[in-house]
């Protein structure tokens, strides 16, 4: 199983991890073991839902408790679709489909005058999204 860390509070931390695996597994990154995945849930992320981003070492990924717009506290559901969300760009990131070279690139094409949600990137992960959670969430 590709290692990963969660950092940060978290409540239901078992049933956490087991969503992660189910995740990797569905996404078929399970396997990389030289890559690493660090998972950090906290109250302020610059602004949005989840961010991942991607070095030599592995992935990290960002998890807002707090809702960006609005400082509702999110639900266990909405935190659970936005780390299944980012853990798709997590896949992105380990199967060298999304890359950085002075910005973002999919598949070697840097999309220009293109709005951030209709990124190709940004469209795979809205498009699986609910699928992921419904099949990886273990307590349907």
């Amino acid at each position: 199983m590709t290692p990963y860390v969660i950092n940060g509070r978290i409540r239901n931390r078992k049933l956490t991890c087991t969503y992660i695996e189910n995740c990797l597994q569905y996404l078929k990154i399970h396997r990389f073991k030289t890559k690493f995945i660090e998972i950090t849930f906290s109250n302020d992320i610059d602004g949005a839902l989840g961010l991942c981003h991607y070095d030599d070492c592995g992935v990290e990924v960002h998890i807002a408790r707090i809702c960006p717009d609005t400082g509702r506290m999110l639900t266990w559901c909405e935190m659970m679709k936005t780390l299944g969300h980012e853990l798709i760009h997590a896949k992105q990131f380990l199967r060298k489909q999304l890359t950085y070279d002075h910005g973002l690139v999919w598949k070697g094409i840097t999309p220009v005058d293109v709005d951030y949600d209709h990124t190709p990137w940004e469209l795979e992960a809205y498009l699986i999204e609910d699928e992921l959670f419904f099949k990886c969430y273990p307590n349907k």
